[in-house]
């Protein structure tokens, strides 16, 4: 059984990464003899964080470039000439790009004839933010389209839409959701946009597929009870996932956090700053580091710390390190309540208020773009005095999350016709 996993990870999002390890041990534990490999932006990424042989997803992907000597000088000379002539420069341009994806297209086709399986998991695949409807979109009909032409299954496991702004983005991604042979949704909102596509009506939700990595209640971190919450784990967000660096939403929301921070720090709490998106999030953590030191460290009785993190396993190892969060991005959330960690969501988009809602504490959700550092404080303080309440409360819900992503893997094995290892 040869099973390709594909998604627009790579890039340094630990909440894909995190994905992509749950289905990977979770096929791999039902599968016997399975092999998996990725099809991602970032192959060379992919291969080396989770062990797996990767292809580029799109022509676009970064693969390592061959070294390449200098054009002779006939050829810079006809460059040269060339760049001189009106209008051929576009059109040269638009016949490489073309070129490029024929190439592309035969490749994809040679690796799809040898897949028995192709999975799609995970948010961000039923959206068109980063390239428009001939971005993602696109890449997924065409990757669904190949793969049905060869006989392999096409499996929709958990994914997750954020948005799209063009009709054609739609058309593309009803067609490969109609090719799929299973389909299952992160969220209710995803369900019901693809109803509106005309797809499916009986397809299901299901817990975010990150809910199924082999974390147990040890990975968790254990406070004593005569212990007293105290360590305060902050991830921030960049302003590249939702806005700009000059919306003042968001220069607000640093702002109201980095204040929070230091009042936090200036009463005695320690923190712990720390990213879930390690390309992006890593420069507004230092930015955060200056601000707070400028303000005056003379004040503190708490200690300020940096979390080196690269990886999930990382993410996981601070995760269990800290008795409170404060995060932005979903699988920041995510990922602290999957440890059982109380979490103060300080929310800017849809799907982690959906998060929040469904796991029942969304008392402890806050507006990002309207963010207030009283706010914030406060609801922290709520949660280390409610700190062994709201944690019991989580690892029931993480555990029936559990139950019915088991219950999910086992109708994919079932499709592929395998039976589940016991």
């Amino acid at each position: 059984m040869r099973i390709a996993l594909l998604g627009p990870f790579g890039g340094g999002n630990l909440g894909d990464a995190a994905i992509q390890d749950a289905v990977i041990h979770n096929l791999s534990a039902r599968i016997r003899g399975a092999t998996l490999v990725g099809i991602s932006h970032n192959p060379e990424d992919t291969a080396r964080r989770h062990g797996i042989p990767a292809y580029p997803l799109t022509r676009h992907a970064q693969v390592p470039s061959p070294h390449v000597t200098s054009a002779p000088r006939g050829v810079r000379s006809l460059r040269t000439l060339v760049r001189q002539v009106p209008g051929v420069l576009p059109i040269l341009s638009r016949l490489r790009s073309a070129v490029r994806e024929g190439f592309h297209i035969r490749d994809a086709f040679r690796l799809v004839r040898s897949l028995d399986c192709l999975v799609i998991s995970g948010g961000g695949q039923l959206d068109d933010y980063w390239g428009g409807p001939w971005g993602h979109p696109y890449t997924l009909l065409k990757w669904a389209a190949l793969s049905k032409l060869t006989g392999a299954r096409v499996v929709f496991l958990g994914v997750g839409a954020d948005m799209f702004t063009s009709r054609l983005s739609r058309v593309f991604v009803k067609r490969a959701l109609l090719l799929a042979d299973f389909r299952s949704y992160r969220d209710s909102e995803t369900k019901a946009l693809a109803e509106s596509l005309g797809v499916g009506d009986d397809d299901r939700v299901c817990p975010d597929l990150a809910y199924s990595l082999p974390v147990g209640r040890a990975n968790a971190g254990v406070l004593q009870p005569d212990s007293t919450p105290h360590t305060v784990g902050i991830s921030p967000i960049a302003a590249g996932a939702w806005t700009s660096r000059d919306d003042p939403r968001y220069r607000n929301y640093l702002t109201q956090l980095c204040s929070a921070t230091s009042w936090l720090l200036c009463s005695g709490y320690s923190v712990r700053l720390f990213p879930s998106q390690v390309r992006m999030d890593a420069p507004v953590i230092n930015e955060m580091v200056e601000v707070l030191r400028d303000q005056g460290e003379t004040a503190w009785r708490g200690e300020l710390t940096v979390h080196p993190v690269q990886t999930v396993a990382d993410l996981i190892d601070c995760l269990a390190t800290v008795d409170v969060v404060v995060a932005s991005r979903l699988h920041g959330v995510l990922l602290s309540t999957l440890m059982h960690k109380p979490v103060v969501a300080v929310s800017y988009a849809r799907k982690v208020e959906l998060l929040m809602g469904d796991l029942g504490v969304s008392d402890c959700l806050l507006d990002g773009h309207t963010l207030r550092s009283e706010d914030l404080v406060e609801r922290v303080r709520y949660l280390c005095s409610s700190h062994a309440r709201i944690r019991q409360h989580l690892s029931g819900a993480v555990e029936a999350y559990r139950t019915i992503l088991d219950s999910q893997y086992a109708r994919v094995t079932v499709l592929l016709g395998r039976h589940v290892i016991p």
